[in-house]
């Protein structure tokens, strides 16, 4: 019995201390007024400083788009000099490459162009040169007349007999398709040796890589690659084409 007496009294002691403790006291309230102003909280002192003059840099990706989307077309003044098999070279000294529109500069659009300063020489049996490329030299006069409608008649005249043309397989016209056409003609090679008069056309089709462009001149520099076919009422022959050019501002 003196031990339970003993446990019972434990007990009974620590519920009257237990309920004689004073009341915990809230944190606000046990705080003076004063220390809950901002003066006193911008005292408190943080253990790391943040350094906001050292700002690390994003790892914001490059974006590239801008440089795949470069322009590469081959529009201006342009020139150039083509092997066209199997016995003929082709050399262009003054011609123009242009869009219709802004609509045609794209992906399958279309660049037209023609020659008004060219020179065609066959081999084949002796040299024989071409001389419809006097008039288209004569046409370029009408270029200078200023004349807009005048000049629009010129230049659909001057494609249709030494056009060429480009179709863009690529946005920024790097790569594509190329066609390049001219009539043939030797009155004047007949007039001068007395053989029968000899008149044709020559027609090259192929893929086109322009591999340069120069942000200076604006000026863009090609490779073409194809068949070259020539049919006069004399001879009908078909090789291969191979071409440098290039077109751009003067």
């Amino acid at each position: 019995m003196s031990r339970l007496a003993s446990v019972l009294l434990f007990v009974f002691v620590s519920a009257v201390l237990a309920f004689a403790q004073p009341p915990v006291q809230d944190l606000q309230d046990s705080l003076p007024a004063d220390s809950l102003h901002a003066d006193s909280l911008s005292k408190i002192s943080l253990d790391h400083e943040i350094d906001t003059g050292k700002v690390e840099p994003a790892n914001v990706p490059v974006n590239k788009e801008t440089a795949s989307k470069k322009d590469y077309f081959p529009t201006g003044w342009s020139g150039g000099i083509a092997y066209a098999g199997p016995t003929a070279l082709y050399a262009s000294i003054g011609g123009f490459k242009g869009c219709i529109s802004n609509r045609d500069c794209k992906k399958f659009g279309f660049i037209f162009g023609f020659d008004f300063a060219s020179i065609d020489i066959d081999f084949r049996d002796e040299i024989m040169i071409s001389d419809e490329s006097i008039l288209s030299a004569a046409t370029f006069f009408f270029f200078l007349s200023g004349n807009e409608t005048l000049i629009n008649v010129v230049g659909v005249i001057d494609y249709v007999l030494f056009g060429n043309t480009y179709f863009l397989l690529t946005d920024n016209g790097r790569f594509g398709l190329f066609e390049q056409h001219r009539v043939l003609d030797y009155a004047i090679e007949a007039l001068g040796t007395g053989s029968s008069w000899e008149f044709g056309f020559s027609e090259a089709v192929g893929i086109r890589f322009v591999y340069a462009k120069k942000t200076k001149w604006d000026d863009a520099y090609y490779v073409d690659l194809g068949a070259h076919v020539r049919i006069t009422n004399k001879h009908f022959r078909f090789g291969m084409f191979f071409q440098w050019g290039g077109a751009g501002s003067p």
